[in-house]
C-alpha cells in the first residue's frame, strides 16, 4: 500500500513537473488573480498565497495618476525562499476591463495591451527579484483602476511544489 501511495505521488509530480516546464515564456496572461482570473496557484498548489503580501511592491504609481500619464514602474519581490521568480500584472478598470497599456522596458518582460509578464527570471541579488516597464495611463475615463499582481518566489526545481505565490492589488483614483 506504501508502495503505491509513493507510486501515485511520483506519476503526480511527473505529470505537474512537465505541466510547470510547459510554460517556459512565462505564466498565463490570465493568472493575475482579479476578475475571472486564475493565479499563479491554480499551478504552483503547494501552499496557500500570501495576499496581500508584504514581500511583493509596485512602485511608481502616485496616490492618484492623471488621464493619459505615462509612469515608470517597478515589481520587487523579496523573501529569503526565493531562488528564481516570475510575475503578472494586468491594470482592470472597475468591471474588468482592460485599463491603459504597457510597455517592455528590458528583455525580461513582454507585454499584452494592460498585462505585462515576465519571461525570464531576474534576481538581483538571492532572494529579491524586480522588472521594470512603463505603464500608459487611459487617456479617458474615470473611477479607480485596479492593479492585480501575482508573483512567483519559485525555489528553482521546475516543479509546482515548493514554491510561494504572492499577490497584490493596488488601486488608484485616475484623474
Amino acid at each position: 500500500m506504501r508502495l503505491s501511495l509513493l507510486a501515485a505521488a511520483a506519476v503526480g509530480f511527473a505529470i505537474y513537473s512537465g505541466g510547470a516546464s510547459a510554460q517556459p515564456d512565462g505564466p498565463p496572461w490570465n493568472s493575475f488573480g482579479g476578475p475571472a482570473s486564475d493565479t499563479c496557484a491554480s499551478c504552483h498548489f503547494d501552499r496557500p498565497p500570501v495576499d496581500p503580501s508584504p514581500a511583493l511592491s509596485l512602485e511608481g504609481l502616485n496616490e492618484a495618476v492623471r488621464l493619459g500619464g505615462t509612469y515608470q514602474l517597478t515589481i520587487r519581490l523579496a523573501t529569503p525562499e526565493l531562488l528564481s521568480a516570475g510575475f503578472l500584472l494586468a491594470a482592470r478598470w472597475d468591471g474588468g476591463r482592460p485599463a491603459g497599456r504597457f510597455v517592455a522596458g528590458e528583455r525580461a518582460v513582454e507585454t499584452s495591451g494592460a498585462a505585462v509578464r515576465s519571461i525570464r527570471t531576474e534576481v538581483s541579488v538571492p532572494g529579491a527579484a524586480e522588472w521594470s516597464f512603463v505603464w500608459y495611463a487611459p487617456d479617458d475615463g474615470g473611477g479607480e483602476v485596479s492593479f492585480f499582481l501575482a508573483a512567483n518566489a519559485a525555489n528553482d526545481d521546475a516543479s509546482p511544489l515548493g514554491d510561494e505565490i504572492h499577490l497584490r492589488q493596488v488601486r488608484v483614483p485616475l484623474q
